[in-house]
């Protein structure tokens, strides 16, 4: 390629070769275990103030949201509240997936679901549902529900709020986190 022109294909560097990543799909789940129910402070800041975030990423992160918020309203249960917070920590986590190629509650670097949440400032940590190599929304809100352990967080009354990311890597499927809190 002439020097000063750039190439049309984005996110992949003429020096190496793409990584190739398997994408099966993979989820897990983690229930917290926190007693203290002292309740969130919310906050009504957009999903796209997230450091990072593109306009795909804030669509999705908001129509798993809203079908996890469907879902609990046919169970009897409270919808959700967006905790700004949580999405950070999720999305951060998924940011770490990706680029460590791990799909886990807990980090290499040995940071649980509660640390990164309290490290995003969110006081109240509850559990955490992870997935990797759904395509879309309803796709990855499926698969949780056809668990038994991201159902029980889904269903959980005592959790109140919600945080999503999600993060793509190409050849690997999207990584997506759930957050929730109480």
């Amino acid at each position: 390629m002439p020097q000063g022109r750039r190439s049309r294909k984005r996110g992949r560097s003429a020096s190496r070769p793409p990584l190739r990543r398997k994408a099966t799909p993979v989820v897990d789940s983690v229930v917290g275990t926190t007693a203290d129910n002292a309740g969130p402070v919310e906050r009504d800041s957009p999903f796209a103030s997230i450091v990072g975030s593109t306009a795909h990423q804030v669509r999705q992160e908001e129509a798993v949201t809203r079908l996890v918020n469907l879902f609990r309203k046919k169970a009897g249960l409270e919808p959700f509240k967006t905790d700004e917070r949580l999405r950070i920590a999720a999305r951060r986590h998924c940011k770490d997936m990706a680029r460590k190629n791990f799909c886990a509650h807990v980090a290499p670097d040995g940071s649980t679901p509660a640390d990164r949440m309290r490290a995003a400032g969110y006081p109240n940590p509850g559990g955490e549902n992870v997935a990797r190599g759904q395509v879309d929304p309803r796709t990855v809100v499926q698969a949780w529900l056809d668990s038994p352990g991201h159902r029980a967080n889904l269903v959980n009354p005592q959790f109140t709020t919600i945080g999503v990311g999600v993060y793509f890597l190409s050849d690997a499927g999207p990584y997506w986190t759930q957050n929730f809190g109480y």
